[in-house]
């Protein structure tokens, strides 16, 4: 899907660190493992320090907790 895309284009691109999340905690390790990526939970988002963050989710809102538009 779309985050599968995101990730082989920034791979592609050359970007050093990319961490990924999902809802489910087994689902962003299966695709750090396939990305070499770093994964944390899904609640690690709001506390972290990141330079972009990618929603990869058909929703028109935000859906990450704590952030607002």
């Amino acid at each position: 899907g779309a985050a599968k895309g995101a990730l082989l284009a920034l791979q592609r691109m050359g970007i050093g660190s990319v961490t990924v999340a999902n809802r489910t905690a087994e689902r962003a390790r299966e695709l750090a493992e396939k990305f070499r990526v770093q994964a944390v939970d899904w609640q690690e988002i709001v506390a972290g320090n990141f330079d972009a963050i990618l929603q990869m989710t058909s929703s028109d809102e935000i859906t990450l907790p704590g952030i607002r538009k």
